[in-house]
């Protein structure tokens, strides 16, 4: 049986390979991995129970359709280059932990991947990828905009209530704008989750990013003062144009549902984000929620 390792193909991930290996079977292809803990996703994610985020998983779906591209057409130029997730949607059935065996399979058409995680025969995750290729990464100027903003939680004081995203944090504040609306604040900077080699943000790192600034809002005006755990079952995505490292990513958050499991304790929310540069649209996101609320 072939057996080949992303490396072998000159594939390299944005930032770290999570696909280990990939192996024909059926007249498709399989990708197998494992994450073993140490991942920077994964840190304090959750205390005591680690599970892969959402966004990590999708990341892990745009590699297995990368190292696709490059064995369907090992002439197309795709080794070497770099790679971004324009939009993706994934909806996540079980959790996927470290240790445990993750076989991947699905279809690649064109830049277009769907695929399905499975674990110990079980199907936990659902995904479907755009990919955009560039043989090498523009060269942008960043656009911020400093805006008027009086701050409502400081980035010293989200950790309090989503303590779980404490060493993956990536929303710098919540703040109110000069009408008085909540939006969360994001600065990346070049090295997030190894990104060291990157101009542009990877956007599965952008709706992480949106994702953690929203729910910061959401606590801070429902719960205020409460610590929260939380975990994306579904998540859809759209990219409207590349953001840079070193930017200022203004989001704004709406509720669409809120289903109570357990009052006062449990909660799925329904709810979309939108993330502006410089007063520009760049993404949107959509997104269904699990919010515990330990006592």
């Amino acid at each position: 049986m072939l057996i080949l390792h992303p490396e072998d193909l000159g594939v390299t991930a944005n930032g770290r390979n999570y696909l280990k290996l990939i192996v024909p079977s059926d007249g498709g292809m399989i990708g197998i991995t494992t994450f073993d803990g140490s991942e920077p996703p994964l840190q304090g994610h959750f205390p005591g129970r680690p599970v892969v985020p959402a966004t990590a998983l999708t990341e892990l779906v745009g590699q297995y359709g990368l190292v696709r591209l490059a064995i369907a057409d090992p002439g197309s130029g795709v080794s070497g280059c770099f790679f971004q997730i324009s939009s993706f949607s994934t909806k996540v059935r079980s959790f996927v932990e470290p240790g445990k065996l993750v076989t991947i399979e699905g279809n690649v058409d064109g830049l277009q991947v769907g695929a399905n995680l499975v674990v110990e025969r079980q199907l936990a995750v659902q995904s479907k990828v755009s990919l955009s290729l560039l043989l090498a990464e523009p060269e942008l100027e960043a656009r911020t905009k400093r805006g008027r903003w009086q701050t409502l939680l400081s980035g010293e004081m989200i950790p309090g209530i989503l303590p779980h995203r404490d060493k993956m944090l990536l929303s710098g504040l919540v703040a109110n704008n000069a009408r008085g609306q909540a939006r969360a604040l994001f600065y990346p900077r070049a090295g997030y989750y190894g990104y060291s080699n990157r101009t542009i943000v990877p956007n599965t790192i952008l709706a992480e990013a949106m994702g953690q600034g929203s729910l910061a809002m959401l606590l801070n005006e429902r719960w205020p003062g409460r610590k929260a755990e939380t975990y994306a079952i579904e998540i859809t995505f759209e990219s409207y144009c590349p953001v840079v490292f070193g930017e200022e990513v203004v989001t704004s958050f709406t509720i669409g549902r809120v289903s109570t499991r357990t009052e006062g304790k449990s909660y799925m929310i329904r709810g979309s984000a939108d993330a502006f540069v410089g007063g520009r649209k760049v993404a949107k996101l959509t997104s269904l929620v699990s919010v515990i609320l330990p006592d």
